[in-house]
């Protein structure tokens, strides 16, 4: 039987969170969650590298133990660094994604980044109208929530990035993995 890989987060994605985290609470929650963290995920997160992958489940970990450092929900608290690292990653790395004029070219390229952010699971997508596209993640079955709220946050910030305003991202879980409704205006 073969083992099924465990979904991972890219490790320089992991560190734009952490920089973040660290720029909008300080050092003092920074270290209040260093010192909530299980050994193992303080291995995976804290000594993450920009070039190797970090289990969601460490990450995720890590965003409960830094939401209840700072007294936030997490989906609030992920949404908020999770933006701020997709921005900055599609500011700095994708800086294409801005000059794409049509949205067909920009939705075209979200299944390039999330290949680059996740290493399980296959992202596609399509155009069904002039303002409005699906994607779906296929090969995840039981993929983490946390895993479809950064997908969900990744495209929003891609597409204000590129220009589109309005973006509103939904998603549900598929057998196989999720499908993710994208509309902006």
């Amino acid at each position: 039987m073969q083992a099924i890989e465990e979904g991972a987060l890219s490790g320089a994605f992991v560190l734009r969170q952490r920089e973040i985290l660290r720029e909008m609470f300080g050092a003092e929650v920074q270290a209040q969650v260093a010192a909530a963290l299980s050994p193992d995920t303080s291995r995976a997160v804290l000594g993450a590298h920009g070039n190797e992958w970090v289990p969601v489940a460490a990450v995720e970990e890590f965003f409960v133990a830094a939401a209840r450092a700072t007294k936030t929900d997490v989906a609030t608290l992920h949404e908020r660094v999770g933006g701020l690292a997709s921005e900055r990653t599609i500011r700095t790395v994708w800086r294409v994604l801005m000059r794409l004029t049509s949205d067909a070219q920009l939705m075209s390229q979200v299944p390039v980044l999330y290949r680059k952010a996740w290493n399980r699971g296959t992202l596609t997508g399509r155009m069904v109208g002039t303002r409005d596209s699906t994607l779906e993640l296929v090969s995840w079955p039981d993929v983490p929530e946390f895993t479809m709220r950064g997908v969900k946050i990744a495209v929003a910030q891609a597409l204000a990035l590129a220009g589109r305003r309005g973006a509103i991202v939904t998603y549900r879980r598929t057998p196989d993995g999720a499908s993710f409704a994208v509309r902006w205006s």
